[in-house]
C-alpha cells in the first residue's frame, strides 16, 4: 500500500503502528480483561469452575483475569459499582472487556425484572442484572463477551449498541441448565474444553463459531446453548475474535491466498489528525478477513535512506556522492568495508524491484517487504553498533545528515548520547523534589514528586572531604545525569534522568531524579517495585518465558549501551528494578537498570580504588578481584552472564555457595569462574534449555575472539547470547 505524496513522519509512524498491529490482527484489541462473577454464599459450589475458568483465560489466552464474590450484603449495588469500576478502568476504545458468571437464575418475579441473579436456589441474596447489564451493552466504549451460566440465561439477550457485544449464554430465557453435578456437564465444563482445542486446533476462537460445535450431540450438552450478537450487526461479517494475547495467532492459512495492491491517494496533506483517522482504518475498523497490510513503500523508502548513508560512509571511490571526497575522513576499517560491502550487497539483491511492479501473490509481497526490511535492519545495526568508535566530525555529519529523517530517530538518539559522554564538561540540573516520607540513612531509592508528577530518586553516598579535593564523583554525577537525560529508546532500559539533587540531612549524597514513563505510573504514584535480588528471595516460582524475557531484555540493553561506548560496570540484580505489572504479579519483561553509579564512558579513565571486598567481587571478572585494570566490554558480559545464570536458577549468587557463607571464603577468582561455568554447563541445560546454557557460556567464557572494532563485538554478543536467547524464547 502507498499513498501519493505524505509526509515522511506521518508515513513512518503509520508503518510502525501496522507494525504493532500485525501480531494481533485476528484479535485487534490493545488489552483484554477477564470479569468473572459468582456468589461468596452459594449452594452450588462454583467457586471451582471460577478457577477453572481464570487459569483457562489466563494461561491459553494470556488475558488478565479479575475474579469478584458477589457478597449477599446489597448485592446488586455492589455488583452494579463493581461493574462500572471495571469499565471506567478496562473499557478504553480498541479493547475487549469479558464477562463470566456461574450461579442461578430465574425468571421474573415479582420484584424483579425478567434477568434475575441468585446465590440459593431458594430464598438467599439475589439481584436484577438487566439493570446492571446496560453498564456494559450500552454505556461502555469498548467490545464485550458476555458468558452466563445460569438458568433462564437468555433473558439477558436484550438491548442494542453500534459495538460489538456477544452473549453466549447456556441456555435460552425458558429453560432451566444443569450444575453439572449430576449425570449431564455444565455449560462451563464443556466451553473451557471446546475454547482450549478451538485454540490449539486454529489459534483463533469466535462465538459463532464455538456455538456451533457446543450444540452438536457430541459436546454432550443437555440444554443446547444460546448466542446472540447484540451489536445489531451481521455478526458472520466481524464476530469478535478471540486469540492468545501478545503473541501471533498460529492458525492455519486459508486453502487460497489472494491480495490487492491498494495505493491511496489523499485529497488533503497527512497531518496528525488525518494519520490517526487513517490508522484506526487500516487496524481497528479493517475488515475481518483482511490478513496483513503493508506498507510497501515505506520499506523501500527506508532501505533508500539507509543506502544513501551508507554512501557517506564508504570511501570517496566507491560513493554515488561525489561532492564533500576531499572532507573525506577514515570512517570504517578494511574489516569494516568489507562487512558493509557485504551488507549493500545483500540491500540491493532485495531491492532490486522494477519501478511499479510488485508481485502477485500476498506471498510474493510478504518475502519482498520481509527482505528488504531485513537488509534495511542489518545495515543500520551496524552503523548504530559502529557509533561508539566514531570521531566526532563524523558523528556530528552523520547527525546532520540524519536530522530530518524521521526513521533515524534510534541513529540521532545514539550519536547524540555519544556526543554527551565525550563531552568534557557536561552539565546537570539541579531538581526540587517534594518528599511526602521524611529521609532515612542509606536508603537506596526514595519517591516523590516534582510539579506533582511523581518520580523516583537513587542515591549515591560519598566522603565528603575526599569530594571536596578531587571533584571526581560531582564530575560523574554530572555525565551520568546528562546521559539520563537524553531521548532514548525503551531498549536502553534506563530511566529519563531529570537532573539531580543533593542533601546532607542522612549524610553526604547525591540523588539521580528520574520521571517515570506512563504505564509504570499511577495517579497515586509509581507501580509497586522491587530490586530483582529482593524478588529472587521473597517469589518462590517465576516461569521459565518471563525469565528469559528478562535476561533478553537485559541483553538488549548491555548492546545498546555499549553500542555508544558506555559501560555500566556494576551490572547485578542489586541493580535492576522490576515492576508489578497491570494485573497480578510481576512485569519481569519489563526490567530498568540503576547503579549507573560506578559506570564511565569507554575511554575514560579508571580510577585507582581498589575493592577487595569479597560480597562485590564475585560479580566481578577475574581480572578485576582487587585490582584497577582498565574496564572494558569483556567485563559487562561477564557480569551478564552471573545475572542470565540467577534468573536461570532463580537464586542469587552467594545463595548458590554449598557452603552457604555466600562464597565469602574464596579467594582465588578462577575457582569461583570454574564453579559458574560448570554450574552453567551442567545444570542450566535441565532447568532453561541448551541454548539459555549457551548464551551464559558464551558471556563467562575464558576468551573471546580478537576483535578490533565495536561494531564487531556487537555483532558477538548479538549471535552467541542475544540470538541463544531469542531461540529459547521462542521454544518456550
Amino acid at each position: 500500500m502507498a499513498s501519493s505524496t505524505p509526509a515522511a513522519g506521518h508515513e513512518a509512524m503509520l508503518a510502525r503502528e501496522l507494525e504493532d498491529y500485525r501480531p494481533r490482527r485476528t484479535q485487534r484489541y490493545v488489552a483484554v480483561n477477564v470479569l468473572l462473577l459468582y456468589w461468596e454464599d452459594d449452594d452450588i459450589g462454583c467457586a471451582g469452575e471460577i478457577t477453572v475458568m481464570g487459569d483457562m483465560f489466563r494461561q491459553s489466552f494470556n488475558y488478565a483475569i479479575w475474579p469478584y464474590k458477589i457478597p449477599s450484603q446489597d448485592p446488586e449495588m455492589s455488583l452494579n459499582l463493581k461493574v462500572v469500576e471495571f469499565v471506567s478502568s478496562f473499557g478504553q476504545e480498541d479493547s475487549l472487556i469479558i464477562v463470566y458468571y456461574g450461579g442461578h437464575g430465574g425468571p421474573r418475579v415479582a420484584t424483579k425484572s425478567p434477568c434475575t441473579w441468585a446465590a440459593k436456589i431458594v430464598g438467599g441474596p439475589s439481584l436484577d442484572w438487566s439493570a446492571i447489564q446496560p453498564q456494559l451493552t450500552v454505556l461502555a466504549p469498548c467490545d464485550v463477551v458476555i458468558f452466563l451460566d445460569c438458568c433462564f440465561a437468555g433473558q439477558a439477550a436484550r438491548g442494542r449498541t453500534n459495538r460489538y457485544v456477544e452473549l453466549l449464554a447456556a441456555t435460552d430465557k425458558d429453560q432451566m441448565t444443569p450444575t453439572g453435578q449430576n449425570k449431564w456437564p455444565s455449560f462451563t465444563k464443556v466451553l473451557t474444553a471446546e475454547m482450549k482445542a478451538m485454540l490449539g486446533r486454529d489459534g483463533v476462537i469466535s462465538l459463532p463459531a464455538i456455538h456451533s460445535r457446543m450444540v452438536e450431540e457430541t459436546a454432550g450438552l443437555q440444554r443446547q446453548p444460546f448466542y446472540v450478537c447484540l451489536s445489531g450487526r451481521d455478526g458472520s461479517a466481524g464476530s469478535i475474535k478471540l486469540s492468545r494475547f501478545g503473541a501471533p495467532s498460529p492458525a492455519r492459512p486459508p486453502a487460497s491466498l489472494g491480495s490487492v495492491c491498494l495505493r491511496l491517494s489523499l485529497m488533503d496533506s497527512l497531518d496528525m489528525a488525518a494519520s490517526a483517522a487513517l490508522v484506526k482504518w487500516l487496524t481497528r475498523d479493517s475488515p475481518s478477513s483482511v490478513q496483513d497490510i503493508s506498507l510497501v513503500d515505506q520499506a523501500l523508502s527506508d532501505a533508500q535512506d539507509a543506502r544513501n548513508l551508507y554512501n557517506y560512509l564508504l570511501p570517496p571511490g566507491d560513493r554515488s556522492e561525489a561532492s564533500g571526497s576531499a572532507a573525506w575522513l577514515p570512517i570504517l576499517s578494511e574489516q569494516g568495508r568489507r562487512e558493509t560491502e557485504g551488507l549493500l550487497s545483500k540491500l540491493r539483491r532485495a531491492f532490486s524491484n522494477p519501478d511499479g511492479f510488485y508481485p502477485a501473490s500476498t506471498s510474493g509481497i510478504r518475502g519482498l517487504i520481509s527482505d528488504v526490511k531485513q537488509a534495511t535492519a542489518n545495515l543500520m545495526s551496524f552503523v548504530t553498533d559502529s557509533v561508539g568508535d566514531l570521531n566526532d566530525t563524523t558523528l556530528d555529519q552523520l547527525e546532520h545528515r540524519s536530522a530530518a529523517n524521521p526513521t533515524m530517530d534510534d541513529l540521532k538518539s545514539r550519536i547524540a548520547m555519544r556526543l554527551t559522554l565525550v563531552n568534557d564538561k557536561p552539565a546537570s540540573k539541579t531538581v526540587r523534589v517534594n518528599f511526602s516520607s521524611q529521609p532515612e540513612k542509606q536508603q537506596r531509592l526514595r519517591v516523590g514528586r516534582v510539579n506533582g508528577n511523581p518520580v523516583m530518586v537513587e542515591y549515591v553516598y560519598y566522603d565528603e572531604d575526599e569530594e571536596k579535593k578531587t571533584g571526581n564523583l560531582g564530575r560523574q554525577v554530572s555525565r551520568i545525569s546528562a546521559l539520563h537525560a537524553e531521548p532514548k529508546t525503551p531498549a536502553f532500559r534506563s530511566f529519563h534522568g531529570m537532573g539531580v539533587v543533593r542533601e546532607d540531612l542522612c549524610g553526604p549524597r547525591f540523588g539521580f531524579v528520574y520521571s517515570l514513563p506512563d504505564h509504570l505510573s499511577t495517579a497515586s504514584g509509581p507501580r509497586r517495585f522491587a530490586l530483582l535480588s529482593d524478588l529472587m528471595a521473597q517469589v518462590r516460582t517465576v516461569p521459565l518465558e518471563a525469565r528469559i524475557a528478562a535476561g533478553r531484555a537485559l541483553c538488549d540493553a548491555v548492546l545498546h549501551l555499549h553500542s555508544i561506548g558506555w559501560y555500566h560496570k556494576n551490572l547485578k540484580s542489586d541493580n535492576i528494578i522490576i515492576f508489578a505489572g497491570e494485573s497480578e504479579g510481576w512485569d519481569f519483561a519489563d526490567p530498568y537498570l540503576i547503579g549507573f553509579d560506578c559506570s564511565r564512558p569507554s575511554d575514560a579513565e579508571t580510577g585507582n580504588t581498589v575493592d577487595f571486598s569479597t560480597k562485590d567481587n564475585i560479580y566481578r571478572h577475574p581480572d578485576r578481584w582487587g585490582r584497577s585494570a582498565r574496564f572494558d566490554k569483556r567485563h559487562d558480559l561477564y557480569a551478564l552472564g552471573i545475572l542470565l545464570l540467577e534468573l536461570g536458577c532463580w537464586r542469587t549468587l552467594p545463595n548458590m555457595d554449598a557452603k552457604r557463607k555466600g562464597f565469602e571464603d574464596v579467594r582465588d577468582p578462577s575457582k569461583l569462574h570454574d564453579f559458574l561455568l560448570k554450574a552453567a554447563a551442567e545444570k542450566l541445560p535441565h532447568a532453561a534449555g541448551t541454548k539459555y546454557s549457551q548464551a551464559i557460556l558464551a558471556c563467562l567464557a575464558k576468551t573471546h575472539p580478537e576483535v578490533d572494532e565495536g561494531w564487531q563485538w556487537q555483532k558477538l554478543v548479538r549471535e552467541k547470547v542475544l540470538g541463544c536467547l531469542v531461540d529459547v524464547s521462542v521454544s518456550a
